[in-house]
């Protein structure tokens, strides 16, 4: 329980992943290009890759202004495909927990 606690408060103040973060991959072998650029609701980050299965694709990161990743996003083989978002995954760590509480409280 103190895992999703834990999780739970991160997803909410932490920023999980910054943009400088994401710089270092630029120095990774597979890694072919990280760029930064703005638009209204923050900044993106964006990279190119090879994947484990050898294709390329693009990532974008979407942070808020105070550099909080809100959401990430791969196009590999012509297909856009979101891989992470902040509130879907908050929802689902929320969801989670009540239901384990739930659990508990019968069992007691």
């Amino acid at each position: 329980m103190e895992n999703y606690i834990k999780n739970i408060y991160e997803l909410l103040y932490r920023p999980v992943v910054t943009p400088y973060n994401l710089l270092e991959n630029a120095k990774l072998p597979n890694y072919k290009y990280v760029t930064y650029y703005k638009e209204e609701s923050g900044l993106i980050a964006e990279m190119q890759c090879m994947t484990e299965d050898g294709n390329e694709a693009i990532f974008h990161y979407h942070f808020n202004h105070d550099d909080h990743l809100r959401s990430v996003y791969m196009t590999k083989g012509g297909q856009k495909e979101l891989v992470f978002d902040r509130q879907t995954e908050l929802q689902k760590l929320t969801a989670e927990y009540l239901d384990k509480t739930k659990v508990n409280e019968v069992a007691i």
